[in-house]
């Protein structure tokens, strides 16, 4: 029988660990949430780290459980594959989606919330699993990261098209569908990128 095999993992994702306590911290500590979160009126004051850690705040519980889930479990892939890969993944991908608020969505005065960087994440990692099952002639594993990446074009190009998540409704907020793309974009971006000294995590630029 045919089995996914997964590339050599590298050390503990600690990256992906301190993402999650400051998501959660976050979330516990109200005066935190206000420092890492991003508006627009704090934007206008030139406080630029917030267009990254204001993704890691909130608007509930429900909407903490769910981006923060996909965040450990694709995080802890995504590291261990590449940390250097991992941390500019998630970097490009917050940064990119912060400018298209401030820049595209003119009508939002503030942006919560760690989906967009878990779609890059899903991305990378699908990417990543689909280049190593065509390298390696594994069809099994190349057909579902193919199979994966499809799916999450389809769940974009329909939350685009019905302006809403698919996954998380409700809590009053309102959402940003295309930031998923945006993030998606990113993580295809970082793992197709070459590396002259061959794959990064292989180049050991990843430890």
């Amino acid at each position: 029988m045919a089995t996914v095999r997964l590339p050599q993992l590298r050390p503990w994702p600690w990256l992906t660990c301190v993402g999650a306590v400051l998501a959660l911290a976050a979330q516990w500590w109200p005066w935190f949430a206000s420092t890492l979160s991003l508006t627009r009126t704090d934007l206008a004051q030139w406080q630029l780290w917030r267009l990254w850690s204001g993704q890691f705040t909130h608007w509930s519980v429900k909407h903490l459980f769910w981006d923060l889930l996909g965040f450990v479990v694709l995080g802890f892939l995504a590291e261990r594959f590449s940390r250097c890969r991992f941390a500019v993944t998630a970097v490009l991908s917050g940064g990119a989606i912060g400018l298209w608020v401030w820049l595209g969505e003119t009508s939002l005065t503030s942006l919560r919330g760690l989906s967009g960087i878990d779609s890059a994440l899903f991305v990378f990692v699908a990417v990543w699993l689909l280049r190593r099952g065509i390298t390696e002639r594994d069809r099994w594993q190349a057909s579902l990261a193919g199979a994966g990446l499809i799916a999450f074009a389809a769940k974009c190009i329909a939350e685009v098209w019905l302006g809403r998540p698919i996954f998380v409704t409700g809590g009053g907020f309102e959402p940003v569908p295309i930031a998923h793309l945006i993030g998606g974009a990113a993580g295809a971006l970082i793992s197709l990128a070459p590396h002259r000294g061959g794959d990064w995590a292989a180049a050991g630029v990843g430890s």
